[in-house]
């Protein structure tokens, strides 16, 4: 289109008038030339990351399998399996399970976004219970990925657990979730902490952690379909959807998403969505500069 509006103007040079119009035109000509360039540059990536997703989608399904057939072929056929190996073994098909079902929910998911099928659901959410459903997946999540070093932390206000957010609890489980998992998945050590913090007519979700960081978000890259979180350990499997997936699911909740990074001290994850309570609530002074926060490292609970 933008070479058909070039051959256009060249064709009809002539009606400009001889001075100021034919600078006008010029300068138009550069700018079109400059934006075909960031065109066929924005192009070359997607076939890029369509070309890397169609090579990690074979990995990402096979090998979730693969786990499952293999040790459900053993605990069938081998009947000396002990007690502690057959609980080893169940432990690894629920977590290749799990990756399994993750990866066909973000290749779904991205397919309805694309078709503008999903659309935006309202209903109450207390924000106390919703937090504390996070916590609970995530912390049998953690062990299942290996993760006993590293601690998960739930830090919201005290004065917030009694709110009745209204918003669709179902896709913002799914964005908490897509950056829980990618915290998780890129922490070994330290912890991840999650949270949020009301201000401004909105509600600003966190999930923060003490990860490898040196993420390059020039011009919001992650956030698009097929990249990935590339360092200089190298990329951590992935389809490359989750971060996509969310960012669109938020643009539907009339929210935004976006990062900070710092190489070797890790990564912080914010978004925000308009703050609509289901019903008025007040809060006293003296509890909202409570704060409560619950610490789960191992099987140890701490509460402070």
């Amino acid at each position: 289109m933008l070479h058909n509006f070039r051959i256009w103007l060249r064709k009809h040079i002539h009606l400009f008038p001889p001075n100021r119009l034919k600078n006008d035109y010029y300068e138009m000509l550069q700018k079109l030339k400059e934006l075909e360039g960031q065109v066929e540059k924005n192009a070359k990536q997607l076939e890029q990351a369509k070309s890397s997703f169609l090579k990690n989608i074979y990995h990402e399904i096979r090998t979730p399998l693969n786990s499952i057939m293999g040790f459900t072929n053993l605990l069938a056929k081998d009947y000396r399996i002990g007690d502690k190996e057959r609980e080893e073994y169940l432990g690894f098909i629920n977590k290749s399970s799990n990756d399994f079902l993750r990866t066909m929910d973000d290749i779904i998911q991205a397919s309805l976004l694309e078709a503008g099928m999903i659309k935006i659901a309202k209903e109450k959410c207390n924000l106390g219970d919703f937090f504390q459903d996070l916590l609970s997946y995530f912390t049998m999540r953690k062990h299942l990925l290996g993760k006993n070093c590293v601690a998960l932390l739930m830090n919201i206000p005290e004065s917030y657990s009694d709110i009745e957010l209204l918003c669709d609890k179902y896709r913002l489980n799914q964005v908490m979730g897509h950056l829980l998992e990618n915290a998780l998945k890129f922490t070994d050590k330290g912890s991840v902490e999650f949270g949020c913090s009301i201000k401004n007519q909105k509600i600003e979700f966190f999930v923060k952690d003490t990860g490898i960081g040196g993420i390059d978000n020039k011009d919001n890259y992650i956030f698009t379909r097929f990249s990935k979180i590339e360092l200089a350990e190298g990329t951590k499997g992935g389809l490359g959807l989750g971060l996509s997936n969310s960012k669109k699911l938020l643009d539907l909740m009339g929210g935004k998403i976006w990062c900070s990074s710092n190489k070797g001290k890790g990564s912080c994850f914010f978004f925000a969505i308009p703050f609509t309570a289901a019903e008025p609530f007040a809060v006293s002074a003296s509890r909202r500069n409570k704060f409560f926060e619950t610490v789960i490292k191992g099987q140890n609970t701490l509460a402070v």
